[in-house]
């Protein structure tokens, strides 16, 4: 992902690449193409990396109650949080000077007290904002805090088996394919957030297997 964003270092405004823009013109083209062209598939496979683990780590210890809601969101917020801050911090810093330079913001122009206070409380991608701000990448991670909720919820409702992950995955699949062409399906498509989901269930659904598989195979006492 690091290196596909290298691209925004040559837009002429903000998300808008030069017409004669060729991904073959950035540094070391030849030995990072792959992630040049595809860096952005990583997103997806972190997600299914993450719902792997949650259900592993998390699922049977949330359901049950062995973790409250509050003791789940101050170990995801603990690791979250203070890299989040710190990096919004300074890109709103930084923005100021590089506006005065070049009469524009670098790459994301939402960079306003309302778009500020919904990246503080990790809403910067919940369907209230104008568009990307500050420090835009954290759009994810905005989503992927409304996963953990869906996730923390469903786990304490019901157990995470291989079934209940399909099911969970099935539903998924249907709610994209039936939005409407309205502005909630765009917003679904441009900001992945129903992908997103999607990704975390089907990793979910290969962490159950695993831990079925594991319980199949383990010596018998």
């Amino acid at each position: 992902m690091l290196i596909w964003h290298y691209q925004h270092f040559f837009m002429v405004s903000p998300g808008v690449l030069p017409v004669e823009f060729r991904a073959s013109s950035q540094p070391l083209y030849p030995a990072l193409r792959l992630f040049y062209l595809y860096g952005d598939h990583g997103v997806p496979v972190f997600w299914q990396i993450s719902g792997f683990i949650f259900v592993w780590k998390y699922a049977e210890v949330i359901h049950q109650r062995g973790r409250t809601a509050w003791e789940f969101f101050v170990l995801r917020f603990s690791r979250l949080y203070p890299l989040h801050l710190a990096t919004l911090v300074i890109v709103a810093a930084l923005q100021g000077p590089y506006i005065w330079k070049n009469g524009e913001p670098f790459v994301y122009p939402w960079n306003d007290l309302y778009h500020f206070t919904l990246n503080i409380v990790f809403a910067s991608q919940w369907g209230w904002q104008k568009g990307f701000s500050f420090n835009g990448p954290v759009w994810s991670v905005s989503v992927e805090v409304l996963a953990y909720a869906l996730f923390f919820a469903v786990a304490r409702t019901v157990r995470l088996g291989f079934s209940s992950c399909v099911a969970v995955f099935g539903l998924l699949c249907a709610a994209r394919l039936a939005l409407p062409d309205t502005e909630i399906s765009e917003y679904a498509e441009d900001h992945w957030t129903v992908t997103r989901s999607l990704s975390l269930t089907l990793g979910a659904r290969l962490s159950s297997q695993t831990i079925g598989l594991d319980a199949a195979l383990a010596p018998r006492a």
